[in-house]
């Protein structure tokens, strides 16, 4: 054996030897780890300011030398469950500092299931601020530095989950946040931390949830209490109220910076249901229960099929949305945010205005200001409730009074024109007011030439009495029902109901309305076919048959009467010179039907285009109107022949009894003395 091998065998016997030699004093040392566990527990107490246990500690000393504590609890203020809880720890420390000073210098951390659960009560207190820390024995001081008792480096930072969960009583909502695979460092007591696992987070008061991914570097500044998130980015599926069913992709990504109380964007990008919204700005007052708001927002549409997918508008008649674009300066706190410099547009309309929120949203207030806003056509049903539309039900609510009530609402809307053809509505003014039980609303436009203006009052808090008034001043109806000339159209309308589902209404209702129709065309036929069945009916000759088709007339007046409801008690009369219409009857709603009974009364009239005479002048002639909405027509207007009967038979009876009395007169003029003639008139009548 030469002697450089003989020199390396006693080099590594020597080394041997010495490993075990250290190896075993060691184990000897830390035969009993428990002795550890005051100054363990005293560091954990300084650190946190928080009374904790833990239930085994034991060593690992192969590779390193390292700590392992299991079922770690920190303890709650005032609370049942534990304010954290890990658990597994794993730290590797120092040896020599350990062993010769009994002092903890920690080189990694490496956590295992970590859960934090805040509570905010509904008295305003929480589990994790003492109430008066100066004097509770169960809540240890804080350390006098946020340094004193850290680590100056740490290599390894690992949390293999890290949960937190924060419950408001106030609101009996719930935010939980779950990340995975959480890695970092210490370097000079900045501690940078990262997420490589999926990341879960549920708020069950806004009910929203996400699952996805947290890309990008977290550096927190021990000393300066400030956070900075670097190139920050989550992605994944987010669910919300309006996509419950099929969540959607969402992205959040941006450069943030927290400290001295405030969170500064630079800038925060959202993208969700095809729109990307970028958010600059400040929010300051972050530990005080309202922060403050200085943040300007942009938001545009980048993906209009998914939105349409999402929210089809077209359902509201106001068809897919190709384009939005949205700016505002955003104020006042989170609990009362305020909205000014608002512009933009939708589509083709453009928009600007202002709006407030306060008193946790209870309080809404809105002034906007719309341009041109096209709807295209006015859609109508096809028949009574066709197989992809449900029936329409009697508890529909009308006045949503548990959402009107808690709210406090000013709200004002000016819209340039709307167009629904074959409607066109110029200089739209719309104001909704609600407070204290009550509701008014206010609409006031130029309609198609004229203008219209309608109010809605509501004392929802006592009776839920609700008036309605509507006037019209000179509405031109040609150019709504093209394929007619109806003339220009005036009303004064007033109507009320009590209670506030559809179904009270359809009981409820009742009001009258007073109408004036000028410069029309009126369309005789109708008239002139049961006319002549009536001459045909009695053999007389009205002279009906020369009318024409058409009149043209100058005015023409009409009421209409609600008693009590909708289905029956109604009465409605339609008056031009010669003729009177009256109808008495109701509708049904629900089931798409009228039935309306009828009584037409043409006056003796020698003179101008619409001449009649004869025994039918001066009668109402009855008729039946019955059909469904779909298939209302003049021709479902049928003459009550039972009741014409007996009309023509009295006409009959009476023609015969003044005819008798004509020729008896006769005869008693040429040749009954005087005596005689006077007691066969007091028989007859004079």
């Amino acid at each position: 054996m030469s002697r450089i091998q003989k020199t390396t065998l006693i080099f590594v016997a020597a080394l041997v030897v010495f490993v075990l030699a250290v190896s075993m004093g060691i184990r000897t040392l830390l035969a009993d780890p428990e002795r550890f566990r005051p100054i363990i527990t005293s560091q954990i107490e300084a650190g946190t300011g928080f009374n904790v246990a833990f239930t085994d500690l034991s060593w690992e000393l192969w590779p390193n030398l390292a700590i392992n504590l299991t079922d770690l609890k920190v303890e709650a203020i005032q609370g049942p469950q534990p304010l954290l809880t890990i658990d597994e720890i794993f730290v590797e420390v120092a040896l020599l500092p350990m062993v010769l000073d009994q002092a903890l210098q920690i080189d990694a951390i490496q956590l295992g299931a970590v859960t934090v659960r805040l509570l905010e009560r509904a008295d305003g207190t929480n589990n994790y601020t003492p109430m008066d820390s100066s004097t509770s024995e169960d809540v240890a001081a804080g350390p006098t530095s946020p340094t004193d008792n850290l680590p100056a480096s740490l290599s390894v930072l690992s949390v293999e989950t890290l949960t937190i969960e924060y419950f408001d009583e106030k609101i009996d909502g719930n935010i939980t946040l779950s990340l995975k695979e959480v890695s970092g460092s210490l370097t000079d007591n900045l501690l940078t931390l990262q997420s490589a696992g999926p990341t879960a987070y549920e708020d069950t008061d806004l009910a929203i949830r996400f699952l996805g991914r947290l890309e990008g570097v977290q550096v927190i500044d021990i000393v300066k209490g400030e956070l900075a998130f670097d190139e920050f980015k989550l992605d994944g599926k987010l669910s919300t109220p309006l996509s419950e069913e099929t969540p959607f992709s969402a992205i959040l990504s941006g450069d943030y910076h927290i400290g001295q109380d405030a969170l500064t964007l630079q800038p925060a990008l959202l993208e969700f249901l095809g729109l990307q919204t970028q958010i600059t700005g400040v929010i300051k007052h972050l530990t005080t229960p309202a922060y403050a708001l200085d943040l300007a927002l942009e938001s545009t549409l980048v993906d209009a099929e998914r939105l349409n997918q999402m929210a089809p508008v077209e359902d509201l008649g106001l068809g897919p949305l190709r384009a939005f674009r949205l700016e505002a300066a955003v104020g006042g706190s989170d609990l009362s945010p305020e909205f000014k410099n608002i512009n933009g547009i939708v589509n083709g309309t453009t928009f600007k205005g202002e709006g407030s929120f306060a008193e946790d949203f209870n309080k809404v207030s809105v002034s906007l200001q719309l341009g041109d806003i096209d709807l295209g056509e006015l859609k109508t049903d096809a028949g009574p409730n066709p197989a992809d539309q449900d029936p329409i039900a009697k508890d529909q609510v009308l006045i949503p009074v548990a959402d009107l009530a808690p709210l406090n609402l000013d709200i004002a809307l000016k819209v340039n024109r709307l167009s629904l053809n074959p409607l066109t509505l110029n200089n739209i003014s719309v104001k909704l007011i609600n407070r204290e039980g009550k509701a008014n609303g206010v609409l006031e436009a130029d309609l198609n030439s004229g203008n219209l203006s309608t109010n809605i009052s509501s004392a929802y808090d006592t009776k839920a009495l609700t008036n309605i008034a509507i006037q019209a001043h000179d509405v031109d109806l040609n150019s709504i029902f093209t394929d007619q000339t109806l003339g220009r159209l005036s009303l004064n309308t007033h109507l009320e109901f009590t209670g506030t589902t559809l179904g009270a209404l359809s009981n409820s209702l009742r009001g009258e309305t007073h109408l004036w129709l000028r410069d029309g065309l009126i369309d005789l036929r109708a008239v002139k076919e049961k006319v002549q069945v009536l001459d045909q009916l009695g053999g007389t000759q009205s002279g009906v048959g020369a009318w024409p088709d058409q009149l043209a007339f100058d005015e023409m007046t009409g009421q209409h009467q609600f008693r009590q409801g909708i289905y029956d008690g109604q009465n409605a009369g339609l008056k031009y010179s010669p003729m009177t219409l009256q109808a008495d009857g109701g509708f049904d709603w629900f089931a798409e039907t009228l039935g309306f009974d009828v009584a037409l009364t043409i006056a003796a009239n020698a003179r101008g285009p619409l001449k009649l005479e004869g025994p039918l002048t001066d009668v109402p002639w009855p008729a039946r109107c019955e059909a469904s909405f779909a298939d209302f027509s003049p021709s479902s207007c049928r003459i009550d022949r039972t009741q014409t009967q007996k009309i023509l038979a009295d006409m009959a009876k009476k023609a015969l009894k003044d005819k008798s009395r004509t020729l008896l007169d006769r005869v008693l003029e040429d040749k009954a003395p005087d005596k005689l003639k006077d007691l066969f008139k007091g028989l007859l009548g004079t």
